[in-house]
Protein backbone atom coordinates (compact mmCIF):
# COMPACT_ATOMS: atom_id res chain seq x y z
CA UNK A 1 0.00 0.00 0.00
CA UNK A 2 3.09 2.21 0.19
CA UNK A 3 2.19 5.58 1.82
CA UNK A 4 -1.32 5.95 3.21
CA UNK A 5 -2.01 9.42 1.75
CA UNK A 6 -1.02 11.20 4.95
CA UNK A 7 2.70 10.50 4.62
CA UNK A 8 2.70 7.33 6.79
CA UNK A 9 4.22 4.15 5.37
CA UNK A 10 2.92 0.78 6.62
CA UNK A 11 4.39 -2.59 5.64
CA UNK A 12 2.02 -4.93 3.79
CA UNK A 13 0.37 -7.92 5.48
CA UNK A 14 2.69 -10.74 6.60
CA UNK A 15 5.06 -8.36 8.28
CA UNK A 16 6.88 -8.42 10.45
CA UNK A 17 8.08 -11.95 9.79
CA UNK A 18 8.20 -14.39 12.72
CA UNK A 19 11.50 -15.86 13.91
CA UNK A 20 11.91 -19.54 13.07
CA UNK A 21 9.34 -19.60 10.28
CA UNK A 22 9.99 -20.24 6.64
CA UNK A 23 10.24 -17.03 4.62
CA UNK A 24 7.30 -16.85 2.24
CA UNK A 25 8.21 -15.78 -1.25
CA UNK A 26 4.86 -14.13 -1.76
CA UNK A 27 5.18 -12.11 1.45
CA UNK A 28 8.75 -11.09 0.67
CA UNK A 29 8.01 -10.18 -2.93
CA UNK A 30 4.93 -8.18 -1.96
CA UNK A 31 6.90 -6.33 0.73
CA UNK A 32 9.79 -5.52 -1.60
CA UNK A 33 7.39 -4.35 -4.31
CA UNK A 34 5.56 -2.11 -1.83
CA UNK A 35 8.83 -0.59 -0.58
CA UNK A 36 9.95 0.03 -4.16
CA UNK A 37 6.68 1.82 -4.88
CA UNK A 38 7.09 3.95 -1.76
CA UNK A 39 10.66 4.91 -2.65
CA UNK A 40 9.65 5.77 -6.20
CA UNK A 41 7.14 8.30 -4.83
CA UNK A 42 9.90 10.03 -2.79
CA UNK A 43 11.87 13.10 -3.98
CA UNK A 44 15.53 12.18 -4.30
CA UNK A 45 18.13 14.50 -2.81
CA UNK A 46 20.27 14.49 -5.96
CA UNK A 47 17.39 15.75 -8.10
CA UNK A 48 16.71 12.55 -10.01
CA UNK A 49 12.96 12.78 -9.33
CA UNK A 50 10.55 15.70 -9.29
CA UNK A 51 7.21 16.26 -7.56
CA UNK A 52 4.11 15.10 -9.42
CA UNK A 53 1.75 17.27 -7.36
CA UNK A 54 1.78 20.39 -5.22
CA UNK A 55 3.75 20.01 -2.00
CA UNK A 56 1.96 21.50 1.03
CA UNK A 57 4.57 22.90 3.47
CA UNK A 58 2.35 22.76 6.57
CA UNK A 59 3.55 26.24 7.66
CA UNK A 60 7.19 25.17 7.50
CA UNK A 61 10.14 26.92 5.83
CA UNK A 62 12.44 25.93 3.03
CA UNK A 63 15.90 26.83 4.30
CA UNK A 64 19.27 26.97 2.62
CA UNK A 65 17.86 28.02 -0.79
CA UNK A 66 20.19 29.40 -3.45
CA UNK A 67 19.30 32.87 -4.77
CA UNK A 68 17.11 32.79 -7.88
CA UNK A 69 18.78 34.04 -11.03
CA UNK A 70 16.32 33.40 -13.88
CA UNK A 71 12.63 33.03 -14.66
CA UNK A 72 11.11 30.01 -12.89
CA UNK A 73 13.69 30.02 -10.06
CA UNK A 74 12.64 30.26 -6.44
CA UNK A 75 13.69 33.45 -4.64
CA UNK A 76 15.09 33.95 -1.19
CA UNK A 77 13.60 36.29 1.39
CA UNK A 78 16.20 39.01 0.91
CA UNK A 79 15.59 39.02 -2.84
CA UNK A 80 11.99 40.06 -2.26
CA UNK A 81 12.35 42.33 0.76
CA UNK A 82 15.18 44.86 0.24
CA UNK A 83 14.35 47.16 3.12
CA UNK A 84 17.90 47.29 4.39
CA UNK A 85 19.23 48.68 1.07
CA UNK A 86 16.31 50.99 0.24
CA UNK A 87 16.55 54.76 0.57
CA UNK A 88 14.82 56.71 3.32
CA UNK A 89 11.02 56.27 3.28
CA UNK A 90 11.08 54.08 0.12
CA UNK A 91 9.87 50.99 2.02
CA UNK A 92 7.00 53.07 3.43
CA UNK A 93 5.97 54.13 -0.08
CA UNK A 94 6.15 50.53 -1.39
CA UNK A 95 3.96 49.36 1.45
CA UNK A 96 1.55 52.33 1.18
CA UNK A 97 1.89 54.02 -2.24
CA UNK A 98 0.43 57.50 -1.65
CA UNK A 99 1.42 60.90 -3.02
CA UNK A 100 2.64 62.01 0.39
CA UNK A 101 4.75 58.87 0.85
CA UNK A 102 6.21 59.25 -2.65
CA UNK A 103 7.19 62.87 -1.92
CA UNK A 104 8.80 61.75 1.35
CA UNK A 105 10.84 59.13 -0.54
CA UNK A 106 12.07 61.59 -3.19
CA UNK A 107 15.00 63.94 -2.61
CA UNK A 108 14.53 66.46 -5.47
CA UNK A 109 10.78 67.09 -5.51
CA UNK A 110 9.18 70.53 -5.59
CA UNK A 111 5.80 71.58 -4.29
CA UNK A 112 3.35 69.47 -2.33
CA UNK A 113 -0.02 67.76 -2.63
CA UNK A 114 -1.25 65.12 -5.09
CA UNK A 115 0.92 63.51 -7.76
CA UNK A 116 0.38 64.94 -11.28
CA UNK A 117 0.12 63.02 -14.56
CA UNK A 118 0.26 64.41 -18.10
CA UNK A 119 -3.43 64.35 -19.12
CA UNK A 120 -5.76 67.00 -17.64
CA UNK A 121 -3.99 67.63 -14.30
CA UNK A 122 -5.31 70.20 -11.83
CA UNK A 123 -2.50 72.42 -10.55
CA UNK A 124 -3.01 74.57 -7.46
CA UNK A 125 -1.16 77.94 -7.42
CA UNK A 126 1.77 76.72 -9.56
CA UNK A 127 4.82 78.91 -10.25
CA UNK A 128 5.48 78.08 -13.92
CA UNK A 129 8.77 79.92 -14.36
CA UNK A 130 9.46 80.37 -18.07
CA UNK A 131 7.59 77.70 -20.07
CA UNK A 132 9.05 76.82 -23.45
CA UNK A 133 5.59 76.57 -25.06
CA UNK A 134 1.89 76.69 -24.23
CA UNK A 135 -1.58 77.88 -25.24
CA UNK A 136 -3.27 80.33 -22.85
CA UNK A 137 -6.40 80.80 -24.95
CA UNK A 138 -8.66 79.20 -22.30
CA UNK A 139 -7.04 80.82 -19.26
CA UNK A 140 -8.97 83.32 -17.15
CA UNK A 141 -7.64 86.89 -17.49
CA UNK A 142 -5.28 85.80 -20.30
CA UNK A 143 -5.48 89.16 -22.06
CA UNK A 144 -3.32 89.30 -25.18
CA UNK A 145 -2.03 85.76 -24.70
CA UNK A 146 -0.11 85.99 -27.98
CA UNK A 147 2.18 88.76 -26.65
CA UNK A 148 5.82 87.68 -26.55
CA UNK A 149 7.92 90.80 -26.03
CA UNK A 150 8.03 94.44 -26.92
CA UNK A 151 10.10 93.77 -30.03
CA UNK A 152 8.12 90.92 -31.60
CA UNK A 153 4.88 90.83 -33.55
CA UNK A 154 1.72 90.62 -31.44
CA UNK A 155 -0.35 87.52 -32.28
CA UNK A 156 -3.90 87.14 -30.95
CA UNK A 157 -6.82 84.87 -31.83
CA UNK A 158 -10.25 83.73 -30.69
CA UNK A 159 -12.56 85.88 -28.62
CA UNK A 160 -9.77 88.26 -27.59
CA UNK A 161 -8.74 89.21 -31.16
CA UNK A 162 -8.85 92.98 -31.79
CA UNK A 163 -9.95 94.74 -34.94
CA UNK A 164 -7.45 96.79 -36.93
CA UNK A 165 -6.45 99.99 -35.17
CA UNK A 166 -7.57 98.98 -31.68
CA UNK A 167 -5.20 99.29 -28.73
CA UNK A 168 -4.87 97.23 -25.55
CA UNK A 169 -6.07 99.47 -22.71
CA UNK A 170 -5.87 98.75 -18.98
CA UNK A 171 -9.32 98.92 -17.34
CA UNK A 172 -8.04 98.14 -13.84
CA UNK A 173 -4.86 97.00 -12.12
CA UNK A 174 -5.57 93.40 -13.22
CA UNK A 175 -7.58 93.67 -16.46
CA UNK A 176 -7.21 95.12 -19.95
CA UNK A 177 -9.36 95.14 -23.09
CA UNK A 178 -8.95 95.94 -26.77
CA UNK A 179 -10.53 99.36 -27.43
CA UNK A 180 -11.04 101.57 -30.45
CA UNK A 181 -9.03 104.76 -30.27
CA UNK A 182 -11.10 107.91 -30.60
CA UNK A 183 -10.43 110.32 -33.45
CA UNK A 184 -7.24 112.29 -32.79
CA UNK A 185 -6.66 110.55 -29.48
CA UNK A 186 -3.17 110.21 -28.05
CA UNK A 187 -1.97 106.68 -27.24
CA UNK A 188 1.05 106.25 -25.00
CA UNK A 189 3.36 103.82 -26.82
CA UNK A 190 6.51 103.79 -24.71
CA UNK A 191 8.28 105.51 -21.84
CA UNK A 192 12.06 105.68 -21.55
CA UNK A 193 13.48 106.90 -18.25
CA UNK A 194 17.14 107.84 -18.59
CA UNK A 195 19.53 108.07 -15.65
CA UNK A 196 23.04 109.28 -16.41
CA UNK A 197 22.96 108.01 -20.02
CA UNK A 198 25.40 109.15 -22.70
CA UNK A 199 22.70 108.53 -25.33
CA UNK A 200 18.94 108.03 -25.05
CA UNK A 201 17.29 105.97 -27.80
CA UNK A 202 13.54 106.04 -28.49
CA UNK A 203 12.73 103.08 -30.74
CA UNK A 204 9.34 101.74 -29.57
CA UNK A 205 7.26 102.17 -31.63
CA UNK A 206 7.43 104.06 -34.95
CA UNK A 207 5.39 102.37 -37.71
CA UNK A 208 2.47 102.88 -40.08
CA UNK A 209 -0.15 102.57 -37.32
CA UNK A 210 0.00 106.34 -36.84
CA UNK A 211 0.75 109.15 -39.29
CA UNK A 212 1.94 111.47 -36.53
CA UNK A 213 3.78 110.99 -33.26
CA UNK A 214 4.34 113.25 -30.27
CA UNK A 215 7.47 112.86 -28.13
CA UNK A 216 7.44 114.62 -24.74
CA UNK A 217 10.64 115.06 -22.74
CA UNK A 218 10.21 116.10 -19.11
CA UNK A 219 12.60 116.77 -16.25
CA UNK A 220 15.64 116.58 -18.55
CA UNK A 221 18.96 117.25 -16.78
CA UNK A 222 22.63 116.79 -17.58
CA UNK A 223 25.95 116.79 -15.73
CA UNK A 224 27.82 119.31 -17.92
CA UNK A 225 26.98 123.00 -17.42
CA UNK A 226 25.57 124.97 -20.36
CA UNK A 227 25.60 121.94 -22.63
CA UNK A 228 23.07 121.32 -25.42
CA UNK A 229 21.14 118.22 -26.44
CA UNK A 230 20.74 117.22 -30.08
CA UNK A 231 18.99 114.38 -31.90
CA UNK A 232 19.71 111.94 -34.71
CA UNK A 233 17.22 109.90 -36.70
CA UNK A 234 17.31 106.15 -37.22
CA UNK A 235 16.53 105.80 -40.92
CA UNK A 236 16.74 102.57 -42.87
CA UNK A 237 17.85 100.65 -39.79
CA UNK A 238 20.81 102.86 -38.77
CA UNK A 239 21.33 106.20 -37.04
CA UNK A 240 22.21 108.79 -39.67
CA UNK A 241 25.06 111.26 -39.09
CA UNK A 242 24.76 113.43 -42.22
CA UNK A 243 22.35 115.24 -44.56
CA UNK A 244 20.39 117.07 -41.81
CA UNK A 245 18.88 120.51 -42.41
CA UNK A 246 17.42 122.70 -39.67
CA UNK A 247 16.52 126.18 -38.48
CA UNK A 248 16.08 127.39 -34.89
CA UNK A 249 14.59 130.43 -33.16
CA UNK A 250 15.37 131.40 -29.54
CA UNK A 251 13.95 133.84 -27.02
CA UNK A 252 14.64 134.17 -23.29
CA UNK A 253 15.20 136.27 -20.23
CA UNK A 254 18.82 136.86 -21.19
CA UNK A 255 18.46 137.30 -24.96
CA UNK A 256 16.22 139.11 -27.44
CA UNK A 257 14.35 137.10 -30.05
CA UNK A 258 17.12 135.46 -32.00
CA UNK A 259 16.82 133.52 -35.27
CA UNK A 260 19.79 131.36 -34.30
CA UNK A 261 21.08 129.08 -37.05
CA UNK A 262 18.47 130.33 -39.51
CA UNK A 263 19.60 129.17 -42.91
CA UNK A 264 23.03 128.30 -41.54
CA UNK A 265 22.87 124.51 -41.41
CA UNK A 266 22.27 122.83 -44.75
CA UNK A 267 24.21 119.59 -44.18
CA UNK A 268 24.50 119.09 -40.42
CA UNK A 269 25.29 115.93 -38.47
CA UNK A 270 22.26 116.19 -36.15
CA UNK A 271 19.26 118.33 -35.15
CA UNK A 272 18.91 120.82 -32.22
CA UNK A 273 16.53 119.99 -29.37
CA UNK A 274 17.59 121.73 -26.12
CA UNK A 275 19.94 124.72 -25.98
CA UNK A 276 22.27 125.81 -23.14
CA UNK A 277 21.05 123.60 -20.28
CA UNK A 278 22.65 124.29 -16.91
CA UNK A 279 23.88 121.59 -14.55
CA UNK A 280 22.87 123.18 -11.24
CA UNK A 281 20.28 121.40 -9.10
CA UNK A 282 17.49 123.81 -10.06
CA UNK A 283 18.15 123.55 -13.82
CA UNK A 284 16.11 121.33 -16.11
CA UNK A 285 14.52 121.31 -19.55
CA UNK A 286 11.27 120.10 -21.12
CA UNK A 287 10.35 119.71 -24.77
CA UNK A 288 7.67 118.56 -27.20
CA UNK A 289 8.61 117.11 -30.58
CA UNK A 290 6.29 116.24 -33.46
CA UNK A 291 7.33 113.52 -35.93
CA UNK A 292 5.31 113.02 -39.12
CA UNK A 293 4.93 110.07 -41.51
CA UNK A 294 7.84 108.04 -40.09
CA UNK A 295 6.99 104.92 -42.12
CA UNK A 296 6.75 106.71 -45.47
CA UNK A 297 9.34 105.76 -48.06
CA UNK A 298 8.43 108.68 -50.33
CA UNK A 299 9.03 111.68 -48.07
CA UNK A 300 12.09 113.07 -46.31
CA UNK A 301 11.92 112.76 -42.52
CA UNK A 302 11.34 115.92 -40.48
CA UNK A 303 10.33 117.17 -37.04
CA UNK A 304 9.03 120.23 -35.22
CA UNK A 305 10.35 120.83 -31.69
CA UNK A 306 9.71 123.35 -28.88
CA UNK A 307 11.87 123.34 -25.74
CA UNK A 308 12.03 125.31 -22.50
CA UNK A 309 15.39 125.45 -20.74
CA UNK A 310 16.45 126.68 -17.34
CA UNK A 311 20.19 127.19 -17.68
CA UNK A 312 20.90 129.28 -14.57
CA UNK A 313 19.13 130.59 -11.48
CA UNK A 314 18.07 133.77 -13.32
CA UNK A 315 17.93 132.71 -16.96
CA UNK A 316 15.38 130.75 -18.95
CA UNK A 317 15.11 130.17 -22.70
CA UNK A 318 12.63 128.89 -25.21
CA UNK A 319 13.79 127.39 -28.51
CA UNK A 320 11.67 126.43 -31.50
CA UNK A 321 13.33 124.39 -34.20
CA UNK A 322 12.43 122.55 -37.37
CA UNK A 323 14.62 119.99 -39.02
CA UNK A 324 14.76 117.23 -41.58
CA UNK A 325 16.97 114.54 -43.06
CA UNK A 326 17.24 113.86 -46.76
CA UNK A 327 16.68 110.12 -46.22
CA UNK A 328 13.37 108.67 -47.42
CA UNK A 329 13.56 105.19 -45.84
CA UNK A 330 11.37 104.44 -42.81
CA UNK A 331 12.24 106.23 -39.57
CA UNK A 332 12.32 103.77 -36.65
CA UNK A 333 14.04 105.67 -33.85
CA UNK A 334 15.45 108.88 -32.38
CA UNK A 335 18.72 109.23 -30.45
CA UNK A 336 19.43 112.11 -28.05
CA UNK A 337 22.97 113.08 -27.02
CA UNK A 338 25.17 115.98 -25.94
CA UNK A 339 26.75 117.47 -29.03
CA UNK A 340 29.29 120.08 -27.91
CA UNK A 341 30.71 118.27 -24.86
CA UNK A 342 30.12 114.64 -23.96
CA UNK A 343 27.82 114.39 -20.95
CA UNK A 344 25.24 112.27 -19.17
CA UNK A 345 21.52 112.80 -19.69
CA UNK A 346 18.70 112.02 -17.24
CA UNK A 347 14.93 112.44 -17.54
CA UNK A 348 11.75 110.92 -18.92
CA UNK A 349 10.91 110.52 -22.62
CA UNK A 350 7.31 109.53 -23.53
CA UNK A 351 6.24 108.64 -27.06
CA UNK A 352 2.59 108.99 -28.13
CA UNK A 353 0.84 107.98 -31.35
CA UNK A 354 -2.04 110.06 -32.73
CA UNK A 355 -4.94 108.00 -34.05
CA UNK A 356 -5.41 108.12 -37.82
CA UNK A 357 -9.20 107.69 -37.57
Amino acid sequence: MAFNGSGTYTLPAGNPVVTGTTISSSTTNTTNSDIATALTNCITRDGQSTPSANLPMNAKKLTGLAAGTSAGDSVRYEQVVLTASLGTNVATFLATPSSANLAAALTDETGSGAAVFATSPTLVTPALGTPSSGDLSFCTNAVGYGLKSATTTVTVSGATAPTAGQVLTATSSTNATWQTVGSGALTLLSTVTASGASTVDIETTFNSTYDAYLLIGSGITQDVNNNSIWARMKIGGAYVTSAYRYGAFQVGSDISPNPADAGASQSATSLPVIDILGSAAECSADFTMWIYNPSSTAFCKYYLCDSITKHSASQIRMQSSVGSNDGTAALTGLRFYNKAVAGLISGKFRLYGISNS
